[in-house]
């Protein structure tokens, strides 16, 4: 690459010329590193489906990545190209390739972002073959909760793990856990064992968990206990979607 900014597209997606455009306008006029858009969902038609906002809370990418909102579909980036000129990718990865990528740069230094409001691409929705579709649903928050504490231990050694930054990253954690719990019990149990203290003694943030019955046990005990409903509720659903 030559040029000032680096930009990453999926060969299934698109840009939307004119918000892409002003994206850049805006990074170039304020000399941040990063700036994120929002993104599209649209079928095969191009029709929308939903939109995602930029997951950028203020100027600091880290904390922007770690928080359970956080988007890191590479087509709502544009990079300076001389901010991330040492990153790299993991090539071993074959899923969440995007996450680890944004996540990687969370934990390699702090980074000046700056949100764009308006949809800068288009994240088509298809069936044909795709990566992360060929992964099992319960892969993918395994994944993502293993990055984050890999995120964690890079931003340990540099000194840059604050109050702000380990809020954020606890709530990550615990939503990749509570959202798939059901699907991979003894993985997730094994996973809060050997995480750190400040990871077992927190919660998800789910409202249930922050009321006085829901601090009556440990998050993980009460995890086990809602299987039964959980499996049943699955079920159900289920059997009304194939009706």
């Amino acid at each position: 690459a030559q040029g000032n900014y680096i930009r990453f597209l999926d060969d299934d997606d698109y840009f939307y010329s004119h918000e892409a455009e002003q994206q850049l306008v805006r990074l170039d006029s304020a000399g941040h590193d990063i700036s994120q858009g929002g993104v599209n969902l649209v079928d095969s038609k191009g029709n929308s489906i939903n939109t995602l906002p930029s997951s950028i809370c203020d100027a600091d990418f880290t904390l922007s990545m770690l928080l359970p909102t956080r988007i890191t579909l590479l087509c709502s980036f544009i990079f300076n190209r001389k901010s991330i000129q040492s990153a790299s990718w993991d090539q071993e990865r074959n899923y969440s390739q995007d996450v680890d990528f944004a996540l990687s740069l969370a934990g390699e230094r702090d980074y000046l972002a700056l949100r764009h409001d308006g949809e800068v691409a288009a994240w088509v929705q298809h069936a044909a073959d795709r990566i992360s579709s060929s992964v099992s649903s319960a892969k993918h928050p395994q994944a993502w909760a293993s990055i984050l504490m890999k995120t964690h231990e890079n931003l340990q050694k540099r000194h840059a793990f604050n109050d702000k930054r380990q809020e954020a990253l606890t709530k990550g954690v615990w939503t990749c856990i509570h959202s798939s719990f059901m699907l991979s019990p003894i993985f997730w149990t094994k996973f809060i064992n050997n995480s750190p203290e400040f990871i077992k003694s927190s919660s998800p943030p789910v409202v249930f968990f922050q009321r006085p019955t829901g601090k009556l046990v440990s998050p993980i005990i009460w995890e086990w206990l809602m299987l039964p409903h959980r499996y049943l509720r699955h079920h159900i659903r289920s059997a009304e979607q194939q009706q």
